[in-house]
């Protein structure tokens, strides 16, 4: 709760920095009322452009009241974007792409508590998403029961996608590293396939992509165009409970980590080792299919060739950071979309995008780092004993402490002369 805080209080403050930066020198109760007016219409009418309705300093022939003023300026507010539209813009981007991060996150993460690698979180999110769009656009259903069948279907295809690399994993012992990657590259070509056919193109179109899901099935905006902030941000959410409740709260969980931990012991104990692996991928799939639900019913609302761009991999870094628990995954994948959102606004600015995915591999090489310099200096591992615990593997009793006086320790000295003598009698 201390990290939510820190990490609201950021968002907020940056926030109030932008408007102050731009509040001109009214009297107070001028620009508070002006700046009320900008942000109902902002948030009401979905303008987004206020830099003119924030002028309020600008001639001395329009200070006045602040809400004349607002609403003689309101009609530069479609033409010029502005801070406020601006501001509250970059923020939702950030939370909309963080949400991608906090569900991919999670997606991995689940693997990683049993020991897998799901590296075929491309795939997952690609066939999730090929299943939602096609219930969007082809199911005529009432608004919410649309929306749900949609994610029902994107968490079944993506948990039946990743179940193939789980149950070979399973039978055959393959290396689910390979098997992942192998499906990714299936994946991608049974996408550009299916874009090819025309019955999932745009009627009259070429295009290879979908039409757009209905209205139905299409995610509810929280904010009005031009923020991008969806009711995905519920789902994923959910998903971080799912995830607590699951790994933390149910008797699979339990068999999850114990799997992970240690898979020989896990077995001695009646656990079915096998059957655990392919549950496990199935539920990190399914996750993974949440992420291409998001996308074709929020974020953009049809299925393209580049749907899944860079998810599956960038969730191996949020669930690193995130030390695969739920609530470090999802303030990892929210720390991940502020990256993303800020990465393009500073691109225009001159500098290059590189930047962050520089700063990303830093934030990996340096959770990577304790365990990389215990394995290249052959050290020994990190014990989570305490002192007194130690001492007492030891066989010494740490409350005790021995007294050493001359006489005991002349008395030492003389049976250590006195072994080391029958010792080399019985050698000669």
């Amino acid at each position: 709760f201390r990290a939510a805080r820190v990490i609201v209080g950021f968002v907020l403050s940056g926030f109030g920095r932008t408007l102050s930066s731009k509040l001109p020198k009214a009297p107070q109760n001028a620009r508070w009322e002006g700046l009320l007016l900008v942000v109902r219409h902002d948030l009401l009418e979905g303008g987004g452009k206020a830099r003119h309705a924030l002028d309020l300093g600008g001639d001395d022939e329009l200070r006045g009241p602040a809400v004349g003023h607002g609403l003689q300026r309101l009609e530069g507010l479609q033409r010029e974007h502005g801070v406020v539209g601006a501001g509250l813009a970059h923020h939702a981007d950030a939370v909309g792409r963080g949400l991608l991060h906090v569900l991919d996150g999670l997606g991995l993460a689940f693997g990683f508590r049993a020991g897998l690698f799901n590296i075929g979180g491309k795939g997952q999110v690609i066939f999730g998403a090929l299943a939602a769009v096609w219930v969007g656009f082809n199911l005529h259903l009432p608004p919410v029961l649309h929306t749900v069948v949609a994610l029902l279907a994107a968490v079944v295809a993506g948990a039946l996608y990743a179940g193939i690399a789980g149950l070979l994993k399973a039978r055959t012992g393959a290396n689910e590293v390979i098997v992942t990657i192998m499906l990714n590259s299936i994946a991608a070509l049974t996408l550009g396939y299916v874009l090819a056919q025309k019955s999932w193109q745009v009627p009259g179109s070429n295009q290879p992509q979908t039409p757009d899901v209905a209205d139905t099935a299409a995610f509810l905006p929280i904010l009005p165009s031009p923020f991008k902030l969806h009711a995905g941000i519920i789902v994923a959410f959910l998903a971080v409970v799912v995830f607590w409740w699951i790994l933390d709260r149910s008797t699979l969980g339990f068999q999850v980590r114990a799997v992970g931990a240690n898979p020989a012991a896990a077995r001695t104990a009646g656990i079915s080792v096998e059957k655990i692996t392919t549950i496990t991928m199935m539920i990190s799939g399914a996750f993974m299919g949440l992420v291409g639900a998001n996308e074709a019913l929020g974020t953009v609302g049809y299925v393209s060739r580049d749907i899944a761009g860079s998810l599956g991999f960038d969730a191996i870094t949020v669930a690193l950071l995130g030390r695969n628990k739920p609530l470090g995954t999802m303030f990892a994948g929210l720390l991940f979309g502020a990256f993303k959102a800020g990465g393009y606004t500073m691109q225009p600015k001159g500098v290059p995008i590189d930047m962050i995915l520089i700063l990303q591999s830093v934030i990996v090489l340096l959770i990577a780092a304790p365990a990389l310099v215990r394995w290249l200096f052959r050290l020994p591992k990190e014990s989570e004993k305490s002192l007194r615990a130690e001492l007492a593997t030891l066989g010494i009793d740490d409350e005790a402490p021995a007294l050493v006086t001359p006489t005991t320790s002349k008395v030492a000295e003389t049976a250590v002369d006195a072994t080391a003598a029958d010792a080399e009698g019985e050698s000669r």
